[in-house]
């Protein structure tokens, strides 16, 4: 499934794109992170868009606002504007379906340290 499809009919999320440094980023708006130590927080999350088939996410992920503190949690100042925060992470097997990258998003967000 197409992961904006994913994410806005099967999960109700509005969606959106942004231009960044190094490309196009479909973004999911107003998570709220439900578990872990940044339960409560509600941050948009994006993803770079690429044209991969199949399609194959770059390892990490934005966040806006940074959730962490910057260089923890393998963090960096984004690469959108400097109102996002990178997640540097890898995979655990490609390609992957859309419910795995939203798992794969969730995770590392419920299991970051601050």
């Amino acid at each position: 499934m197409d992961l904006e499809a994913f994410f806005a009919e099967k999960l109700g999320f509005k969606t959106g794109y942004v231009k960044g440094n190094n490309g196009d980023y479909l973004v999911v708006r107003d998570v709220v992170i439900l578990a872990g130590p940044l339960a409560g927080k509600i941050c948009d999350i994006a993803l770079q868009c690429n044209a991969s088939l199949p399609f194959m996410p770059h390892p990490a992920f934005h966040t806006k606002p940074a959730l962490v503190a910057m260089g923890t949690n393998g963090t960096q100042a984004g690469q959108i504007t400097s109102e996002w925060q990178y997640w540097s992470r890898q995979w655990p097997k490609l390609p992957l379906s859309a419910e795995e990258v939203w798992s794969w998003i969730l995770t590392a967000l419920t299991q970051a340290t601050i």
